[in-house]
Order: structure tokens, then C-alpha cells, then sequence
């Protein structure tokens, strides 16, 4: 059984970002299949920040949470009606991917565009 807040597979952590200068770009609505695919529900769908090679931040930003969001190599993903299916590295079947239902894809603030006036 696969605590919330517990990721799998032990990928490396990441100090480059202070949690309150993350931002949750997408969260894991739920696993997909069994071989480790999420279902993802995007905040932002226009957004090109989960693609396949970049590394993003997954994890839960509550303090009270097991561990720290962690790094995680986009290694697959398809759009879907609603979201996207996504593989990342480390995470190999249903149980995995079920250990991080309710995670946020994070990106540091930096990486993001500037707002545009309007």
C-alpha cells in the first residue's frame, strides 16, 4: 500500500527550488493501464511544459507531506480527451503510478514566461 506523499523508486531530490517557489502546472488524476502511465489533469492546456525529456518536480508541496517533491524525467506522453498521458522515468506499473495519485507536476516560477499585459 503506497502512503500519500511517499514516491517511488528513490529518484534524485531536488534543492533547486524553495517550495514556495513552485507552481503546479498539472496534477495526477489517476494511474492509466499497468504500466505505469498517469492520467494528468492540466491547469494550464496552451502550456508546453510537459513534454517528452524535460525534467519536472512531482510531489506534494504540504510541509506536512512524507517526502519532497522530486525530479522526474518526462519520458512518454499523448494528449487525451481532458489531459494527458504521461510515463515517467521510475515509475514501471500501476502501483507506482497509483503511490502518486494526487501529485502536482511543479515547475520553479523562474521557468515560467512573463505574464502578459492585457
Amino acid at each position: 500500500m503506497k502512503v500519500p506523499g511517499h514516491l517511488v523508486n528513490q529518484p534524485e531530490r531536488s534543492n533547486s527550488a524553495p517550495l514556495g517557489r513552485l507552481v503546479a502546472i498539472a496534477e495526477v488524476a489517476r494511474p492509466h493501464g499497468v504500466r505505469g502511465e498517469l492520467r494528468l489533469k492540466v491547469y494550464n492546456t496552451e502550456s508546453d511544459f510537459i513534454v517528452r525529456g524535460k525534467k519536472v518536480l512531482v510531489g506534494w508541496t504540504d510541509p506536512k507531506a512524507e517526502s519532497p517533491p522530486k525530479v522526474r524525467a518526462i519520458a512518454a506522453v499523448r494528449p487525451i480527451e481532458g489531459g494527458l498521458l504521461v510515463r515517467l522515468e521510475g515509475v514501471e506499473s500501476r502501483d507506482d503510478a497509483e503511490g502518486l495519485r494526487g501529485a502536482q507536476i511543479l515547475v520553479d516560477r523562474d521557468e515560467l514566461p512573463d505574464p502578459e499585459d492585457g
